[in-house]
């Protein structure tokens, strides 16, 4: 495994200086569209911290892709162990101070265009170095190559191809506009937002019936059963006796007036 020389360090360090650079000028173009009380104030700072976080990252993951190759080459060259453990505690050390210690002190929150910057960049680089890894590793299979150096690109895929899917696993959750930073033992960012508090509205009561009008008490015999007197065995008004006919010759009991 190639130890970082000073030629790839500052290989590693010109390509996080280069998106910097990049990331600046493009929120610097971003904030002066943007009206004064909504600008971000910030960039320059938030700039800084992610090249450190990049650049920490880079480190680990290099230590990472040694340290793999030390174990899968089966123990192979001692060399691996020593290079590569160094990286990976120097650059988790820096990413990770990075991360609950500086972050913090950014508006990233209510500004987090810079996050899916760094997060992109970081996904795509790391994509694009694990590619070429298992392209390395298939290559010197095919060839018939020993052990060692078929691993070597096998450990780059695998520690950058980690590094990858965390990337875009981060960049996922924020684009649905999950919490970034919810798992920051720092405390809670300069300038978060406060979360939305849901109130329970007042629960409404049931509707009243209307009251039901009484009675008028002018007349009260309309309201009243009349039991009609009985002649014949049968009420007076069995037959109807309030027909013309029952009143004048009409028939009451089954029988005319005036017959037996």
């Amino acid at each position: 495994m190639p130890s970082l020389t000073p030629p790839t360090s500052f290989l590693a360090l010109f390509l996080v200086l280069g998106f910097a650079l990049l990331f600046y000028i493009f929120l610097v173009l971003h904030a002066r569209r943007q009206p004064v009380e909504q600008a971000d104030d910030q960039i320059g700072f938030k700039v800084v911290v992610a090249a450190f976080l990049m650049y920490g990252l880079a480190l680990a993951l290099m230590g990472l892709s040694s340290i793999l190759h030390f174990v899968l080459s089966l123990f192979d060259n001692s060399m691996d162990i020593k290079e590569g453990l160094p990286q990976l505690v120097i650059g988790g050390a820096v990413a990770g101070g990075v991360y609950l210690f500086l972050v913090k002190l950014t508006n990233v929150e209510n500004h987090p265009k810079i996050s899916r910057m760094v997060l992109g960049s970081v996904g795509l680089v790391c994509g694009l170095t694990a590619i070429g890894g298992l392209t390395d590793f298939l290559t010197q299979l095919f060839m018939g190559a020993s052990w060692s150096i078929i691993t070597h690109g096998l450990s780059t895929a695998i520690a950058f191809g980690i590094g990858g899917a965390g990337a875009l696993f981060l960049f996922i959750r924020t684009i649905k506009g999950g919490d970034l930073f919810s798992v920051s033992l720092a405390g809670p960012t300069v300038g978060a937002r406060a979360p939305i508090v849901h109130r329970p509205s007042a629960p409404q009561s049931a509707p009243q019936a209307a009251p039901q009008e009484a009675m008028p008490n002018e007349h009260p015999e309309a309201y009243t059963v009349q039991t009609p007197a009985v002649q014949g065995g049968q009420p007076a008004d069995y037959y109807g006796d309030s027909r013309p006919q029952a009143r004048h010759g009409g028939y009451i009991g089954g029988r005319r007036d005036g017959e037996g």
